[in-house]
């Protein structure tokens, strides 16, 4: 195996070569088998597997093959209406793939769902959806199917048939990601179907326990209830009620979900597993009835009304549909600060499953202590409730929204004890962590209360830019409060199993190793810093103003741990000339000679990650460093930290060169300041104070000074991954997941 102009080349008479589980990416010629037509003794002679590689960004020789025999898995085909075939490599198998309605393709593969993008000269870039983690080793997708919702049903098998195991299921992929539907037992599934308009419309694929290809049509049923899904509907706002029989009395009001002209669903279960009414948002069980003979089982699925039936005149035809399979648009930073009642309710319920998601990782612990730098979990997740009661459900002037007065009397609560728990300002931070939290089922109940009042409300709101402001804001508030658990859980050093269950869920990422790559030059030029007037604004990017950014070079990816070792192992923490005052202040208060959570730098970097001592690749993004930090590393490397316009710059104009950014949150340089007053000549609206300075601290207040950070990370929504955003911190903090880039001097 030789390397010439290729990053992969294999010839010169090789031969028994396997290429696997490699990913090349951003070169011309890429890959050839087989050397020039000079080189005679190759011909016949290579016989190379080519498997489980990512071509990304290559224009040609992906892979080229001259002579020899080659065998190539995992690859993608098209064959349009000419006959004209084209080809990409993806990183993975493919069981089944659908055209995504906004670009792409989704595709269920080996380890989880992916959107891919096939390109040009056979590249194939691609994005994860959403990790699986099959219930047993040596399980892989199968066929899948798409419905007339835009819902995306696949099957799951164990790889080798032979072992006869019925251990696969169905699955649905919808706005809310890869849902459970409740049937288990697959052998394998293989030509998935629907039921006709007339029947709800599940699909008819094999059912639990029974032969291979078995089908039938699954009906919803309210065990001992008849044919139809009863339960009793509740009065006012008295709270949910559950049917007889499922341990919750209510008024005698039942109604069939069979009926037509019914509203839709709007509220979200608290359990992924049970689903609700359409008309009250609460939970309950149906069961999956087999065709005459068939074992039956009592599967539990999601359920979702658009399975019932409508009415024949509202029936869609029986085509492959192109409504969306995952509105993106949910996880879209720019749209969602525009979006209409019905995608912005969407984005609500994904939020609110964060949240939970996030809170169920410290379920059953208690602290002895108390914690000034962080709030209690009980506290962060509440917050997010209270926040959208006071704001909306308990505040009058909530439609007129940058026009409103904050300070307007607020109704009362739904929750009479709510304010005195969740008020930011009816307690600090460490009279929180003394407090006796609300019991798991009050906080529950209250989050799901509050949750269904917002939706109710943002359905009869006026559908412009000042009826939904705090509708949005509220959005943009809990992605925040849940960036800030997940910080909680790296700073208490959960169990392992705790993370475990975090990244099963898809909430913990995990951060790649790049490959270094040359520093870009950019040319002055003008651009806009902040955002302009329209859809939901935060405070710190009020308004766009003209900045004039002369050329400059600036890294193409975050200062990673390889770079920032030798800043450590030169003695830089014990020299005070590569800090300002407050940086060695801070050095010498704290004692440490390394980042928060780093044990060991020399041999490798240690540090506690997951509950656990890690060593960290060398080639990820730094992580929790201060600006302080920051700020010495490029006095020591002899560069400096960018401004924000030139970030902003680079970000906005750069991506195709390989700047990368949205991982880890980054310092620039300069103090926090609020952006300059728009002109008289185009005035806007002053904005709605919704946020406590406690938890969104603003420039000019008492304290350390603020910096600013710009970018997003990972841990936090994607709908936080805003190019205009920025958040003021102190110069010290380095409890985000936070880290920095360099330009040069």
């Amino acid at each position: 195996m030789q390397r010439h102009d290729g990053l992969l080349d294999i010839s010169r008479a090789s031969s028994g070569v396997t290429v696997s589980w490699n990913r090349l990416q951003h070169h011309d010629k890429t890959s050839l088998v087989g050397g020039s037509n000079a080189h005679l003794d190759d011909l016949g002679r290579p016989k190379v597997t080519i498997h489980h590689n990512l071509w990304e960004q290559t224009r040609e020789c992906s892979p080229r093959v001259r002579y020899g025999q080659v065998q190539l898995a995992n690859r993608l085909h098209r064959v349009d209406a000419a006959g004209r075939h084209r080809q990409w490599a993806v990183a993975e198998r493919i069981g089944c793939i659908a055209r995504h309605a906004r670009g792409g393709l989704l595709a269920a593969m080996e380890t989880g769902l992916f959107q891919l993008w096939p390109g040009d000269h056979g590249s194939m870039a691609s994005a994860l959806v959403q990790a699986i983690d099959f219930p047993q080793p040596a399980m892989r997708f199968n066929d899948g199917r798409t419905d007339r919702q835009g819902r995306f049903w696949v099957t799951s098998m164990v790889r080798e048939l032979g072992a006869n195991k019925a251990a696969g299921a169905l699955l649905r992929c919808d706005a809310r990601g890869l849902q459970a539907s409740g049937i288990t037992g697959l052998f394998t599934g293989n030509g998935l179907g629907f039921s006709p308009p007339s029947l709800p419309r599940r699909p008819a694929g094999p059912l639990t326990g029974g032969a291979r290809g078995q089908a039938g049509h699954v009906r919803l049923r309210w065990p001992g209830a008849g044919p139809a899904i009863r339960h009793q509907h509740r009065a006012g706002r008295a709270g949910p009620r559950l049917p007889p029989g499922a341990g919750r009395g209510g008024v005698r009001v039942a109604a069939r979900l069979q009926r037509a002209g019914r509203p839709a669903l709007r509220g979200l279960s608290l359990n992924p597993l049970i689903g609700g009414c359409p008309r009250c948002r609460i939970g309950f069980r149906w069961q999956a009835l087999a065709p005459p003979g068939a074992r039956q089982t009592d599967p539990i699925a999601s359920f979702n009304p658009d399975l019932a039936p409508r009415p024949a005149a509202a029936q869609a035809p029986m085509t492959a549909p192109s409504a969306p399979l995952i509105d993106l648009a949910v996880h879209d930073a720019q749209a969602m600060r525009h979006a209409g009642p019905d995608l912005l309710g969407l984005a609500l319920m994904d939020a609110r499953n964060r949240s939970l998601g996030w809170l169920a990782a410290f379920e059953g612990l208690q602290w002895a202590g108390s914690f000034d730098a962080f709030d209690p979990p009980w506290w962060l997740a509440g917050q997010a409730g209270w926040f959208q009661e006071h704001w909306i459900a308990r505040f009058v002037q909530r439609g007129r929204g940058d026009a409103a007065d904050p300070l307007a009397p607020r109704l009362p609560s739904a929750e009479p004890r709510a304010d005195a728990w969740f008020a930011p300002q009816a307690s600090t931070r460490l009279q929180r962590w003394q407090t006796q939290p609300p019991d798991a089922p009050t906080l529950l109940a209250y989050l799901q209360a509050t949750l269904d009042t917002t939706l109710e409300l943002l359905a009869k709101a006026v559908p412009d830019d000042q009826g939904l402001l705090v509708f949005r804001l509220a959005l943009q508030h809990e992605d925040r409060l849940g960036e800030a658990l997940a910080v909680l859980v790296q700073a208490l050093d959960l169990a392992p199993e705790r993370h475990q269950a975090l990244v099963e869920r898809g909430l913990w990422p995990h951060l790649p190793s790049r490959a270094r790559r040359d520093a870009m030059w950019l040319p002055g030029q003008q651009l806009l810093l902040g955002s302009p007037p329209g859809g939901a604004v935060p405070d710190t990017e009020r308004w766009a103003h003209a900045v004039r950014v002369p050329e400059f070079e600036i890294d193409a990816q975050p200062v990673c741990w390889a770079e920032f070792v030798e800043f450590v192992a030169d003695g830089a923490y014990d020299e005070p000339r590569w800090w300002t005052a407050a940086g060695w202040q801070m050095v010498e208060a704290s004692g440490r000679r390394a980042p928060r959570y780093v044990e060991q730098t020399g041999g490798g970097v240690l540090a506690r990650r997951q509950g656990r001592l890690q060593r960290l690749p060398l080639a990820q993004a730094v992580l929790h460093v201060s600006a302080h930090e920051a700020q010495a590393w490029c006095r020591w490397a002899g560069r400096r930290l960018p401004t924000e316009a030139e970030w902003l710059l680079a970000a906005s104009s750069a991506s195709a060169r390989g700047f990368a950014w949205g991982e880890v949150l980054e310092w620039v340089a300069g103090a926090a300041r609020p952006l300059p007053a728009p002109t008289p000549a185009k005035p806007a609206p002053a904005g709605l104070a919704v946020h406590d300075p406690a938890f969104y601290p603003a420039p000019g207040g008492a304290g350390e000074p603020l910096r600013v950070q710009r970018g997003a990370s990972a841990w936090g929504s994607a709908r936080l991954r805003h190019l205009q955003a920025r958040r003021y911190a102190p110069a010290a903090s380095d409890l985000d997941f936070v880290g920095f880039r360099s330009c040069a001097v």
